[in-house]
């Protein structure tokens, strides 16, 4: 879990908002087929991260790959890994 400054928490909050309004947007256009949705989600999804990034120091840069790393190992796992 990263320490986040009262700031940073309130930039990281709006980012979640700007996410969660695009995806729910996304959800609701049914010109897209289910395939451009999931394509338009993963690149909502990366840009989510690419900004929390950029609130963090390198340090907690560093821990937080390592993290996200560690959970999609436990997750292939769980999954029967590939």
């Amino acid at each position: 879990k990263q320490k986040l400054t009262d700031e940073k928490k309130a930039k990281w909050e709006a980012i979640n908002k700007e996410a969660k309004e695009k995806m729910d947007a996304l959800s609701q256009d049914a010109t897209l087929s289910k395939e451009e949705k999931k394509k338009k989600k993963m690149a909502i999804k990366k840009e989510k991260e690419a900004k929390f990034l950029e609130l963090l120091t390198p340090d907690q840069q560093v821990k937080y790959k390592e993290m996200m790393e560690k959970k999609k190992k436990d997750s292939e796992a769980r999954q029967g890994g590939s």
